[in-house]
């Protein structure tokens, strides 16, 4: 009994690490994505503020 108790315990580790490095990953290509759009637009910041609310409004 013991050792099922401990193999649930190993499986839920294992995957409870496996979930937090997918979350780590889709953050990192995210925010690269975001710094990416942000350096090749050659809007001035007010303009770019506006065209982000703007995309934001159209989502929902």
């Amino acid at each position: 009994m013991l050792l099922v108790i401990e193999l649930f315990a190993l499986v839920y580790v294992f995957f409870l690490i496996w979930f937090w490095s997918l979350c780590r990953i889709s953050a990192r290509r995210e925010r690269a994505a975001a710094e990416d759009i942000h350096s090749r637009s050659n809007l001035i910041p007010f303009e770019r503020g506006i065209r982000l609310s703007l995309r934001k409004t159209a989502r929902s």
